[in-house]
């Protein structure tokens, strides 16, 4: 019975002892779902999953009325578990990019887990790839926990490391204590090839250093030019200092 067809003759069968569809459909839903859902309260999926056919089917309706992403995450999650039997991946899929559309970073986060465990989709690295960055385009740490596992997973195939643990370090850093969980495993597992990664890592910040004192003694020597132009140049106008003030500062912003 996974169409409102379906429950519709299931009413008629049953006859008065029950409420019709169609007063399910006026009425509000139940009061827990409510409470829960304004809480946004994770343990609202637990409770919709024991519950019977028309009772979410109430809920979908009051839902389906709602144009915001917590509506859509409830929505999409209903349709794609099947929750009271309503499953239905071409719903479920329409509200992920509802809430995707909307910016919201879970959304975006879960359509990346999706294509990343071909989860009742075709496995696809490229679409992860680019729900999971647009995530981290909004500084979100499930963002950078989605690349790093693909990374470390091997993205089309190819795997690195290096990638991996950049990312879920970020993600850690962010406040995800999961991503360390998976980065300690990377070490037992990869113990030779994480020391390999950190001494290169070692050597390019060290080069990246070298690269900045390079470049700190070229603005001095910058600085060193204005000021002899300003002593030159006429105290009206000052045109030449102008100029190379604008370029040092151009200079200064490119390379700093």
């Amino acid at each position: 019975m996974g169409n409102r067809q379906n429950y519709r003759a299931l009413d008629e069968e049953e006859g008065d002892e029950k409420k019709s569809v169609y007063e399910f459909k006026r009425a509000e839903p139940d009061p827990i779902f409510l409470n829960l859902y304004y809480k946004q309260d994770d343990s609202l999926f637990d409770v919709m999953a024991k519950w019977e056919p028309l009772r979410i089917y109430a809920a979908i309706n009051w839902l389906e009325n709602k144009t915001e992403p917590s509506a859509y995450r409830i929505l999409a999650k209903i349709y794609h578990r099947g929750y009271g039997g309503f499953r239905n991946m071409e719903r479920a899929l329409k509200y992920y990019k509802a809430g995707c559309d909307l910016g919201d970073t879970f959304m975006l986060y879960s359509m990346g887990v999706l294509y990343f465990n071909g989860d009742d989709v075709v496995r696809d690295d490229t679409k992860a790839y680019y729900y999971f960055n647009e995530c981290t385009k909004k500084n979100d740490k499930l963002g950078y926990f989605g690349l790093g596992m693909l990374y470390w997973r091997g993205f089309n195939g190819r795997k690195d490391l290096k990638q991996s643990l950049l990312y879920l370090k970020k993600s850690f850093d962010l406040g995800y204590s999961k991503a360390m969980d998976v980065i300690k495993k990377i070490c037992i597992d990869h113990y030779q090839d994480v020391v390999n990664i950190i001494t290169q890592l070692d050597a390019e910040k060290d080069s990246l250093e070298k690269t900045k004192h390079n470049l700190e003694k070229e603005c001095e020597k910058m600085r060193a030019k204005i000021e002899e132009l300003e002593i030159l140049a006429p105290i009206e106008g000052g045109d030449e200092y102008k100029s190379a003030l604008a370029r040092y500062e151009q200079y200064k912003h490119k390379k700093l």
